[in-house]
């Protein structure tokens, strides 16, 4: 199952798919883990929600604005830059205990 979210983690209405948006975030499974790939189109930085209970962490898979950077957690909101994707991990909850 996916979902399309809004950066504030709201789903997507008809109304926001006409508006030609330039953030959006799509939430889904990857080989059983959670992943969540947000991307900017837009000129400006645009902060994310992240979903999950309060305290959540993400593992940063991959940030097309910063290819080289090392591993690293995301909890409660991060920031995409301009013109830039990023994928987050989570494993299941059961491996998060």
């Amino acid at each position: 199952q996916v979902h399309w979210l809004r950066p504030d983690r709201q789903p997507f209405t008809d109304e926001d798919w006409t508006a030609r948006r330039a953030d959006l975030a799509l939430l889904g499974t990857l080989d059983g883990h959670e992943a969540l790939l947000l991307l900017n189109a837009g000129d400006e930085p645009v902060a994310y929600a992240l979903p999950g209970e309060p305290g959540a962490a993400w593992q940063i898979a991959v940030q097309t604005a910063a290819p080289g950077a090392t591993a690293s957690t995301a909890t409660g909101q991060i920031e995409i830059p301009p013109h830039a994707v990023t994928l987050l991990v989570r494993p299941p909850a059961e491996e998060n205990a």
